[in-house]
């Protein structure tokens, strides 16, 4: 309201500057001219790769998928043999100090 008020004031008493013609370079120019060129550009690519794109992400997601079920199912590498064993001992083990340690030290 203070500006509408000053900008009557101004104009009222003859203060206000006269308009003088002119361009006003603006930070929206980067957005209006190359932005709209790189949006344009984007636009005819994805067009033409668009459609080729879900089938190969959803390869690419299934191929990982096995990939990590392969390796860390039951039947996968990680879960054969004595390491397996071992490591829930030596798991239960640790454990059991830590607790040790904090019963102890509280």
């Amino acid at each position: 309201m203070f500006a509408v008020l000053a900008f009557i004031l101004l104009k009222r008493f003859g203060l206000y500057p006269p308009e003088q013609p002119g361009t006003i370079l603006d930070t929206d120019w980067l957005y209006r001219k190359p932005g709209f060129g790189m949006v344009k550009w984007a636009g005819t690519v994805w067009g033409k790769a668009g459609p080729a794109m879900p089938a190969f992400f959803a390869g690419l997601g299934a191929r990982t998928f096995e990939k990590i079920e392969t390796t860390f199912s039951p039947r996968g590498a990680l879960a054969r043999g004595p390491l397996t064993v071992s490591m829930a001992m030596w798991s239960a083990v640790l454990l059991g100090i830590v607790m040790l340690v904090v019963l102890v030290a509280s």
